[in-house]
């Protein structure tokens, strides 16, 4: 996946946090990932979306304020456009 962030690492995978994800509504040609709302957990202040990658089915997590989704008017099944904020890479060798 690759949502506008150099940060890939190379069997293709970067780690994201839910709230560094950008979204907004889809604008074809935007650039970016496309992808379908699935889910809507709206609580509290906070909200996070399912979503899956259009075409490849990839399941994406994403958080937003409560207001920035009231604001962005986002529905269940909307097509939307998602942009890295920020994405960490690790090497091979990299150990916890």
């Amino acid at each position: 996946m690759t949502l506008g962030a150099p940060a890939l690492v190379r069997d293709g995978h970067i780690y994201v946090r839910p709230h560094d994800i950008a979204i907004s509504p889809f604008v074809a040609g935007a650039g970016g990932v496309e992808a379908e709302i699935r889910g809507i957990h709206a609580a509290g202040p906070q909200a996070r979306l399912s979503l899956e990658q259009l075409p490849g089915r990839e399941p994406i997590e994403v958080e937003l304020s409560r207001s920035e989704l009231v604001s962005l008017d986002l529905k269940l099944h909307d097509r939307v456009n998602l942009r890295l904020r920020r994405s960490h890479s690790f090497s091979d060798d990299y150990a916890i």
